[in-house]
């Protein structure tokens, strides 16, 4: 199977462009392909750098093999023009769809823009968007910021003290984590801090943003992070400066944050499938590309891990 993992610009090729129609709810493609039709996937993923990404296009890539179509992986690292660049890239190579891992929704609406208008299928995979695209795979994370608030306040009652850890404005995932345990905070009477990250929200920016804002860990005893590659960084800060006793919730249930509760450094996270977040997303966007029925959005399961099921994890 001739196929290609590319993380900068790509030469151009030629190929057999396939549209599908992009209707809400159960959709058929009306122009799709044959099955003897090469057809080939593009997926810009947020970046490889953080494992959880790397899963997702691990399940891209498997079952773009299992399905017997060509495909092509870029790795945007975390960069907003870059991904625009790549988007450019597959319109002019004439990929039949594209996945895309955006890294907020005001990015994600001219990008996604430019692809609907090159009658290119787009199919959203994890981050969201508020824009009509042909499917969105998605968890609820609200839900699961929901389900880190509630365990906290079992753990603390109307002691517990949280500051939050927030991303910039326009990241929707990460945005609907923190609303679910924010609301459920504000419902419980319970108040909070919130410290804003200026840029990313890896281990390195929110590692910095901890140190800055050290003191206003000094008298709280949880703090909530966007990912596990933030509450990695959150645990190295508190570490530096002998703080003790705060929990520490992270998100992805990675094999560092797993690692992590296991060591007590890390309370609890978010388990996600960022694995099936691949796979099922192509097996959508090739059921499109064959005149098949094919869903708009796809629910992703999410379980809450601590101590107590870390082990199921390992």
């Amino acid at each position: 199977m001739k196929h290609m993992r590319l993380f900068a610009a790509l030469l151009s090729l030629c190929m057999l462009l396939t549209a599908c129609s992009s209707s809400g709810g159960e959709q058929t493609a009306e122009n799709g392909g044959t099955e003897e039709d090469t057809l080939t996937l593009a997926y810009i993923t947020h970046t490889v750098t953080n494992q959880y990404w790397d899963y997702v296009v691990q399940g891209f890539e498997d079952q773009c093999e299992a399905e017997g179509v060509e495909y092509i992986t870029f790795d945007s690292n975390s960069d907003a023009g870059t991904q625009l660049t790549q988007i450019e890239d597959c319109i002019s190579m004439g990929v039949d769809a594209v996945l895309l891992s955006p890294l907020d929704d005001e990015s994600a609406a001219s990008m996604i823009q430019m692809v609907k208008d090159a009658d290119i299928p787009i199919f959203i995979v994890d981050i969201g968007s508020t824009e009509d695209v042909n499917c969105v795979t998605i968890s609820d994370n609200y839900g699961a910021g929901r389900m880190l608030g509630e365990y906290a306040y079992e753990r603390h009652g109307e002691d517990l003290k949280p500051v939050v850890i927030s991303t910039p404005p326009g990241v929707v995932i990460t945005e609907e984590r923190k609303n679910g345990y924010t609301d459920y905070f504000e419902e419980m009477g319970i108040e909070y801090d919130t410290l804003t990250l200026r840029m990313n929200y890896d281990r390195a920016d929110v590692l910095k943003l901890a140190e800055d804002s050290i003191t206003a860990f000094q008298d709280m005893n949880a703090v909530f992070t966007p990912n596990d590659d933030a509450a990695m960084g959150v645990i190295e800060a508190l570490r530096a400066a002998g703080i003790e006793n705060v929990d520490v919730y992270g998100f992805d249930a990675t094999d560092e944050g797993i690692a992590a509760i296991e060591a007590g450094t890390l309370t609890a996270t978010i388990a996600q499938q960022p694995y099936m977040f691949g796979t099922e997303t192509v097996k959508e966007a090739v059921k499109c590309l064959r005149g098949e029925e094919y869903t708009s959005k796809l629910d992703m399961p999410c379980v809450l891990v601590n101590a107590d099921n870390v082990a199921e994890y390992q």
